[in-house]
């Protein structure tokens, strides 16, 4: 049979532990936030990046347009001539490659 004291030193271990289990599970918890937020601040930040870079090439086309509209009332250029010389060659349309 366990005595009192037997009986109150398991207590007060079993309370030892619980406790350390809580403090662990908690630091796990942090751990997983601290990852997810750095995770959304990465993502974020690609984003951003994804969204200047689509920024960037409506400038350069609408730069395009303008000047093609330009050289096109400069040289007397048709418009079925102006879009062959604009049109990218096949497969060499915008590349987005969000691994980088």
């Amino acid at each position: 049979m366990i005595s009192p004291l037997g009986q109150r030193q398991i207590l007060q271990t079993l309370a030892a532990e619980t406790v350390r289990q809580a403090m662990e599970g908690g630091a796990q918890v942090q751990r997983e936030q601290a990852r997810k937020r750095a995770f959304d601040a990465k993502l974020a930040e690609a984003m951003e990046d994804v969204a200047e870079v689509a920024e960037t090439e409506s400038m350069k086309l609408s730069e395009r347009q303008r000047q093609g509209g330009q050289q096109e009332s400069a040289t007397g250029a048709s418009a079925d001539e102006a879009e062959v010389e604009e049109s990218p060659a096949e497969g060499a349309g915008p590349h987005l490659d969000l691994l980088a």
